[in-house]
């Protein structure tokens, strides 16, 4: 879920404040930016809000990682339950 640390620092703010303008805690955005928690549909949609961005763009990089670099090897095992969840609509 490192996409979410992509785009945080696009917008040029901490994860404390990513948290405060979420409304969770920041060591919740943490453990999602490290690859050990992935957040639920509604929380991805509230961390997307916050940043202004769609959804979508936070899952970009876990939905194709087929396509990505070696650098994306934590989405690998994250895929299947995100695409799994995005499925149940």
């Amino acid at each position: 879920m490192h996409r979410i640390e992509y785009w945080r620092n696009k917008l040029a703010i901490s994860q404390s404040e990513l948290a405060r303008r979420a409304g969770i805690s920041q060591s919740y955005i943490s453990k999602l930016e490290k690859g050990t928690k992935i957040p639920s549909l509604p929380m991805l949609y509230k961390i997307a809000a916050a940043m202004e961005a769609c959804p979508k763009d936070l899952l970009s990089c876990v939905l194709n990682c087929p396509n990505c670099k070696s650098s994306c090897r934590k989405c690998n095992t994250k895929k299947p339950k995100i695409k799994k969840a995005l499925d149940r609509g």
